[in-house]
Formats: C-alpha cells, sequence, structure tokens
C-alpha cells in the first residue's frame, strides 16, 4: 500500500516584507500544488526577534515524491528570489509510529 512523504518547510525573512510574502501567499493558497498538500491551515507563522518565521507541513504521496518536492522548491526558490533575506529550509519528516516501527517498537493504539 503506497504511503505518505511529509516534509517541513521552515521560512524566515524580515517583518519588513511581510506584506509582500503575503501577497505572493495569497496567490500560491489560491492555486494549491498538484502534488504536495499542505497540512492544517498551513502556513503558520510567528513573529521572532529577527523577523517573521513560518512553517508548512507537506504531504506527498510517495510514488509522486520526486515530483512534489520539485513543486515545494520551485515554491520557495520564486519567494526567495523575490524577497531580499527571506531564507527557506526543508525537512523530511518522519511521523511517531514510523519512527517507532523502525526502532522494532510498535506505538500504543488510542
Amino acid at each position: 500500500m503506497p504511503g505518505k512523504t511529509s516534509i517541513l518547510a521552515t521560512v524566515w525573512f524580515p517583518g519588513d516584507k511581510a506584506t509582500e510574502v503575503g501577497k505572493i501567499v495569497v496567490k500560491a493558497l489560491s492555486s494549491p500544488m498538484k502534488f504536495a498538500k499542505r497540512t492544517g491551515e498551513a502556513p503558520y507563522v510567528t513573529s521572532t526577534e529577527a523577523g517573521i518565521k513560518g512553517v508548512t507541513i507537506y504531504e506527498i504521496e510517495d510514488e509522486k515524491l520526486a515530483e512534489g518536492l520539485r513543486e515545494i522548491e520551485r515554491y520557495y526558490v520564486q519567494l526567495s528570489n523575490a524577497i531580499p533575506g527571506y531564507r527557506w529550509q526543508l525537512e523530511h519528516m518522519l511521523a511517531g509510529v514510523e519512527a517507532l516501527s523502525m526502532l522494532g517498537l510498535k506505538a500504543p493504539t488510542k
């Protein structure tokens, strides 16, 4: 049975660029990605001493992982090219159940 891969995207940008970033995000949210699906109400944002930090978790069907990663990377490259000081990072995340399984352990049932 095919599974899903979770990707955590973290972004940072200067607070004075929030409106510019917001306009790009609104446009992006109006035309969802084909292979990478945002979870929850993402993106989630917070204010830090260094500016704004945002996080989004994406889920990609395993058989479309390469295509989904390219979509995500293209989106963040465009933002970093358009917004001075915009930085981003992608991380492959495991669900707790997956991580426990790799250790030969079984997660308790609900």
